[in-house]
Order: structure tokens, then C-alpha cells, then sequence
């Protein structure tokens, strides 16, 4: 019997040694997944017993939701009562620092040499601008792209090239949505798509030239102008009971595949904001026929473009050999710009150009994504403030009327050199207004180069953070914070007087233009003869915003995406009002792509009667 057990334990010995070792090897795999929090930093209180650290807590709150994952960070933040907090948002890694503070953001922006654009954000744009300048880190590399890119956003180019391109799509926009007005009869509609597409228009009419053929907006207002009587009365309802709070839906032409292959691509981004493992969802999309034939028709039209400037330049040359002592200003576009910087930049360099290289081509492309996002998802956050906020929106009626007295009384739109060359400050102010409301860019991202310190806190190299642009001290009250906690240059420059002073808490989140003007002083009127009220002049320092960063790292498409608003708000509110509409289709809840959308966005218009005083 003895020989029996101790045939039987031999037999199970090497078994039991195994389990043994494989739980034990399994138990130190797990403490090492296990989430590592940088001491001190405030943090979820049940997270570092969870392998995926926040990311089942933050997945839960935000499925079946209006909310986005940043806005349950922001949630979390004010339970934790805490400027900054640590939080595992990304597998097996090192914890993600959340910064809500306008002060503190700015001086690490601006005045920090210790912070850099981080690996995070190459994880989500990676997939659809691999190697673009927007998120790598400040190389050569860096710099190399952004010389291409030198004088797109100089005063000549944007008002003699971007602002007609952008005028001539926006005056479609106009043109479409007088037919919809008049078909809606008072009905709201949705202005998701129109403005989807004509921000898209005008920015491949800057990219490539007016003449570029694959228009989005042009062939809705075909479809809609050719609708028969039959038809028009299905749309409009004809009815005496027709609920007018019903919205319209109008039949829209299908787009060419230019245009779907550059939403397809963009829309992708949506589908990997908020993913842990984001490279790996990009490698999974990229797999998809849809993705995959996006990306082809994308590579084929950019390089068809460069090719037609290439051809372009080379033609402007031959014939300024025939001209000389004439100039000859041949460029008509983005893209001729940058063909024309790689010959003189190859020139400088010694080398052949590299007309179709791949920085080109993600360069290019860049500049259509980064134009077409950012003003469409602010344009849609505008109109739904604009129409729920109507004094604001009837005074710069008004004040627009006046300032462009002779288009009024010749009962035309200003033309594109009075927008872009009128001095209006209340104009002014509601657009720095609806950027500041907008959130479309919820949060900015930098990665610490060295070990340094935010808030009296040790802050490791590598650790990457976001700082809300939509948070406390900006759209709500700040978290009140100790003065020694911060750096020495935040202290100094508040002693130097080189802050912003913090928003009124009373109406930080209230959509009020006001608050960028400021009593003029007599010198900033002297020598301005347009129509204004001297009363006031607009101040684009007067509080704390980060919709475009701060720094030399800072948006680098900020004045197109100023120019673009400029001109699509005015000539919206030129030609319509924007009434309210039902409360169920004014909500403000949003999705996440390239940029933080409005789920809804719609509009009731009235056509504005130019001849009435």
C-alpha cells in the first residue's frame, strides 16, 4: 500500500512542480502588468488592481453614450478635485498625465523646454499622415517638413490665394442652402453633410487650385435644382397639419470617389480615437478593402496634382525666359507653393528635387485634412450657437450691415476683399467666441524629453500628458491651486504681468462674443476709416483659450482656419437667420474623430431681406 502512494506521488511530482511554477511565473506576470502609478499624482482609487488599469471603467462609461473618453476623464478629474491625475488609458504601459490648467498649460507650451509632442499622437494620425510634421517630434525632420511649408500661411497667400478659393465655395453653400430654405418652409434640416462638403471645397480649391474638378457641394445643388413639381411637394409637405418640427431630408447626388475615398480615410480616425491599442486597430483597418481602395484613389489624385504643378512651374519658367525684367506670379495653389519651395530648398541643398516623395505626398495631403476638419467641426459647432444664442447672432447682423453699407444698398454679398479687409471686431469676437466653445480639438499632447516636475510633482522622462483645452480654467471654474506648486517661470510670469486673466466663473460657459472686446484706446483708431463702433476693439489675448496650442508648436493652419470662418460665418449670417430648433435636435452631445464633432447639427433657415432697414 505504502509503495502504492509512493508510486502514485512519483508520478504526480513533475505535474504538481509544474502548476506550481506556472502559477507562480503567472502571479509575477500579473504584478508586473499590473498598472505602476507615479507616486504622489492623484489617481482612480481601484485602478492598479486592474491589469487594463482605467480602460474597462472608461469603455463602460462611454458605450451606448453621447460622452467621448475625454469627457469622462474630465468627469473624473472633478470626482478626484485634482488639476492633474494619472490615468492608464493605453495597455501595459506607463500611466498618461491629464493637466486642467490653463496657467500651468501655458507655461509648459510656451516656456518649457522639457516637453515635446508625444508617441500618442503618432499612434492615432500614424495610420492616415505617416510622418507628418504635426506629430513628430521637433527634429530636423520636423524642420525639413515645415519649410516646405514656409509662407502658406503669410498674409499675401492667404488673402490672394486661399480667401477667393474658400469665397467661391462658400458662395455654393449659400446658393444650396437658398434652395433648401425654400423647400423647407420653415422646417429644420440638417447642415451636417453641406458643411461637410463645402469646407472640404474650399480646402482642395486652396490645396490644388479653383480649377480642381472633384467638387462636393456643386452636384447636391444640381440635384436639388432639378427636382420636379412632384417631388419639390413630397419634400416640402403640403399638408395643413405637417409637424414644422420635423426636419427634411433632401435627396443628395453621389459623390465622386475622390471625395468618399478622403472622407472614408478621415471617418477612419473616428473609428481609432479612443482605441487602447490604436497602431494595432490602424493595421486591422488598413486589411479592409474600403480602407485599402481609399488609400489607393488618395495616392493616385495627390501625385496627379504635384504632377500637374510640377508641369505647371515648369511651364511658367519656359515662358519667363521670353519676359524679362517681368515677374511672373505663376502660383495658384498649396501645392505650386511647395513644388516651387522643393526646386529652390534642392537648389540651396545641392540636390535633385523630390517632387513625389513621400514627404511630399503626406505634406499635401496634410494640408486637405488638417483645412477640412478642424473648420468643418467648427463651423458646426458656430451655427448651433449661433442659433441658440439669437442676440448675439442679430447683433453681427447688424453690425455687418453697416460695415458693408454698399453691399447692402446694391442688395449683394460683400465680396471677398470686403470680408477679408473690413476691420470688424464684434465679428471678430464671435469667431474667437465659437473657437473657444467649439472644443474641436479636446485635448493637446506633450511627452516629457527629461525628468521634470508639474505641480510639485516628479514627472518622469517619456511620460506623455494631455492638457484639456475644454476643462476648468477654460470652460469652467479653475481648481484653485497652491502658488509655490508651480513652476518658477508660471510664478514669474504672473509677476511680470504676462498671464491671461481667468474668465468671470458666472459665465465661463455662456456663449458671449463680449468678452473679447475691450474699450479702444486712441491710438489703436487712428488712421481706420471703416464703419465700426470705436467703443470697442477685439482682443484675442483678453482671456485663456488653447482651440490652436500655444508656442512654437502651435496650430500651423491657424490663420487659414481664422480666414475660413470669417468668411463662411459672414456670408452665412448675411443671407439667413438662424432660427432655433426643436430642443431634440439642438443637443450637444458629440462623437470623436480627427476632431470632436456635434452628433447633430441642424438648422432652420429665413432667408434675410437685404431691402428692409
Amino acid at each position: 500500500m505504502q509503495d502504492t502512494i509512493a508510486a502514485y506521488l512519483e508520478n504526480w511530482r513533475l505535474p504538481i512542480f509544474l502548476i506550481i511554477t506556472v502559477a507562480f511565473v503567472l502571479y509575477l506576470v500579473r504584478l508586473w502588468a499590473l498598472p505602476k502609478p507615479i507616486p504622489g499624482i492623484p489617481l482612480r482609487h481601484d485602478v492598479t488592481r486592474h491589469v487594463l488599469g482605467d480602460i474597462p471603467a472608461m469603455l463602460k462609461a462611454t458605450a451606448n453614450t453621447d460622452q467621448t473618453y475625454m469627457q469622462w476623464i474630465q468627469q473624473e478629474m472633478l470626482v478626484l478635485d485634482s488639476p492633474i491625475v494619472q490615468m492608464f488609458i493605453r495597455p501595459l504601459s506607463r500611466p498618461v498625465l491629464i493637466l486642467a490648467d490653463f496657467r500651468e498649460t501655458q507655461d509648459i507650451l510656451m516656456r518649457r523646454k522639457e516637453w515635446d509632442r508625444s508617441e500618442m499622437l503618432g499612434d492615432l494620425l500614424g495610420g492616415l499622415l505617416p510622418g507628418h510634421h504635426l506629430h513628430q517630434p521637433t527634429n530636423p525632420a520636423w524642420k525639413a517638413h515645415r519649410r516646405l511649408l514656409q509662407d502658406l500661411m503669410s498674409r499675401s497667400f492667404l488673402h490672394e490665394v486661399a480667401a477667393p478659393a474658400v469665397y467661391n465655395s462658400a458662395s455654393v453653400l449659400i446658393n444650396l442652402w437658398e434652395v433648401k430654405a425654400k423647400l423647407a418652409r420653415n422646417r429644420p434640416f440638417s447642415a451636417h453633410n453641406d458643411i461637410y462638403t463645402v469646407a472640404l471645397d474650399g480646402v482642395q480649391a486652396f490645396a490644388f487650385g479653383e480649377e480642381f474638378e472633384y467638387n462636393a457641394t456643386k452636384p447636391n445643388l444640381k440635384v436639388l435644382e432639378g427636382l420636379d413639381a412632384q417631388d419639390i411637394a413630397r419634400l416640402s409637405g403640403t399638408s395643413a397639419t405637417e409637424n414644422e418640427d420635423e426636419p427634411v431630408v433632401f435627396p443628395e447626388a453621389k459623390p465622386h470617389d475622390v471625395v468618399t475615398a478622403t472622407l472614408d480615410l478621415t471617418e477612419a480616425v473616428g473609428k481609432v480615437q479612443g482605441s487602447p491599442l490604436m497602431r494595432l486597430t490602424w493595421k486591422i483597418m488598413e486589411l479592409t478593402p474600403r480602407l485599402r481602395r481609399a488609400k489607393k484613389i488618395k495616392d493616385a489624385y495627390i501625385l496627379r496634382e504635384l504632377k500637374r504643378a510640377v508641369d505647371h512651374m515648369k511651364v511658367e519658367y519656359e515662358q519667363s525666359q521670353s519676359r524679362v525684367g517681368e515677374s511672373s506670379p505663376w502660383v495658384r495653389s498649396a501645392v505650386d507653393h511647395m513644388v516651387q519651395r522643393e526646386k529652390q530648398l534642392a537648389q540651396k541643398d545641392g540636390r535633385d528635387p523630390e517632387y513625389f516623395s513621400a514627404t511630399m505626398m503626406v505634406e499635401t495631403f496634410g494640408v486637405v485634412i488638417g483645412g477640412h476638419e478642424t473648420t468643418s467641426t467648427t463651423i458646426l459647432w458656430g451655427l448651433k450657437n449661433l442659433s441658440d444664442n439669437q442676440v448675439p447672432q442679430t447683433q453681427l447682423r447688424s453690425i455687418l450691415q453697416v460695415s458693408f453699407s454698399a453691399a447692402k444698398s446694391e442688395n449683394r454679398n460683400p465680396s471677398v476683399g470686403e470680408i477679408t479687409t473690413t476691420s470688424i471686431p464684434y465679428l471678430d469676437a464671435v469667431i474667437e467666441e465659437i473657437f473657444r466653445q467649439s472644443g474641436t480639438s479636446p485635448a493637446l499632447d506633450r511627452q516629457a524629453t527629461t525628468d521634470t516636475q508639474v505641480l510639485g510633482y516628479h514627472v518622469p522622462k517619456g511620460t506623455i500628458m494631455l492638457m484639456l483645452t475644454q476643462g476648468p480654467s477654460l470652460r469652467s471654474s479653475a481648481f484653485e491651486i497652491d502658488e509655490a506648486r508651480r513652476s518658477q517661470s508660471c510664478q514669474a510670469a504672473k509677476q511680470d504681468g504676462r498671464y491671461r486673466t481667468e474668465w468671470d466663473p458666472l459665465d465661463i460657459d455662456v456663449f458671449k462674443p463680449e468678452r473679447w472686446l475691450v474699450p479702444a484706446s486712441s491710438t489703436s483708431v487712428l488712421g481706420v476709416t471703416e464703419k465700426r463702433d470705436l467703443k470697442d476693439q477685439f482682443d484675442g489675448g483678453a482671456g485663456p483659450m488653447l482651440s490652436f496650442g500655444l508656442g512654437m508648436r502651435g496650430c500651423f493652419g491657424r490663420k487659414l482656419g481664422y480666414l475660413e470662418l470669417r468668411i463662411l460665418i459672414t456670408l452665412i449670417v448675411w443671407n439667413f437667420e438662424l432660427l432655433p430648433c426643436p430642443k431634440d435636435l439642438s443637443g450637444y452631445g458629440c462623437k470623436m474623430g480627427v476632431t470632436t464633432k456635434p452628433k447633430d447639427c441642424y438648422v432652420r433657415l429665413r432667408k434675410v431681406d437685404l431691402s428692409r432697414n
